[in-house]
């Protein structure tokens, strides 16, 4: 289990991580609900050894803005960035495992209940 696999589970701001999708070197990507819209989304979060580094969150924090003020097809659109307990994350439109095109994943009850209890 990696480190951030440790975020499965945790409430990151109004994100629920409900389970880790793929990591790379700088970031990891989670399923994560939000109770507020009753849906779930896709959240690249900061990899916690380099929270503490603030040329990595400042490079983090500005492929975000960079996104986001872009518009293409090509292109994924962001609908969030922030922080929350240390932990640095961007909710890009569209990021999607196949696991989160299962029937199960497209659920809109809470992973407390229904598909995911």
């Amino acid at each position: 289990m990696t480190q951030q696999n440790s975020l499965v589970g945790y409430t990151l701001g109004h994100y629920q991580i409900v389970e880790l999708i793929g990591e790379g070197g700088m970031a990891a990507v989670y399923k994560a609900w939000q109770p507020s819209l009753r849906r779930y989304v896709a959240l690249k979060v900061l990899a916690s050894h380099l929270a503490d580094d603030a040329e990595f969150v400042k490079r983090f924090r500005q492929e975000a803005v960079s996104a986001a003020n872009l518009k293409h097809t090509h292109i994924v659109t962001i609908h969030d960035v922030g922080a929350a307990d240390g932990y640095h994350y961007i909710w890009p439109a569209g990021l999607r495992s196949q696991r989160c095109r299962s029937a199960r994943a497209s659920c809109s009850t809470p992973p407390s209940q229904g598909c995911w209890a």
